[in-house]
């Protein structure tokens, strides 16, 4: 029996906002044809029932003010979401890598008290590395703090 594409999306967007990309993979997924599914996605980004700008939004304030993830991870959960390319740029664009870093570094610190040897430095880069922040952005916000890592061991 073939499934209606529009009723499905819009039990599909019930649960979870999703990417155009992800929609239509999920109504293929579940026996749409690729066509219908296509319509149906089109039809529901005119509706602004889908709006990839608005996932991809959402996905760059994951963590909220006191844990932002950096423009790698949030790069990295973008493309695999399928959130399309130049609305991924635009929304790269306006992080501000360095900024996002600090306040996560302020939240840790504030979490876990300053790290007292190598091991513990050594947990707060990988913290802040497994966050998605740029090697640049970890090494300024530390030094603003006068930590220093040994980075031949990271």
């Amino acid at each position: 029996m073939a499934l209606d594409a529009w009723e499905a999306l819009l039990q599909l967007l019930d649960r979870k906002a999703l990417t155009s990309a992800e929609a239509e993979a999920a109504l293929v997924a579940r026996g749409c044809g690729r066509s219908k599914a296509r319509a149906a996605v089109a039809k529901a980004s005119r509706l602004r029932l889908i709006d990839d700008r608005q996932v991809a939004e959402d996905i760059a304030e994951r963590g909220g003010p006191s844990a932002p993830q950096g423009v790698l991870r949030v790069r990295y959960d973008l493309e695999r979401r399928g959130v399309p390319e130049q609305v991924a740029e635009k929304t790269l664009a306006s992080l501000n890598d360095p900024e996002r870093c600090e306040a996560a570094l302020t939240a840790y610190l504030e979490r876990h008290g300053p790290p007292g040897d190598h091991r513990a430095v050594a947990r707060l880069v990988a913290y802040l590395a497994r966050r998605g922040f740029t090697e640049e952005s970890v090494r300024q916000s530390l030094a603003r703090r006068g930590i220093e890592p040994d980075w031949h061991d990271a």
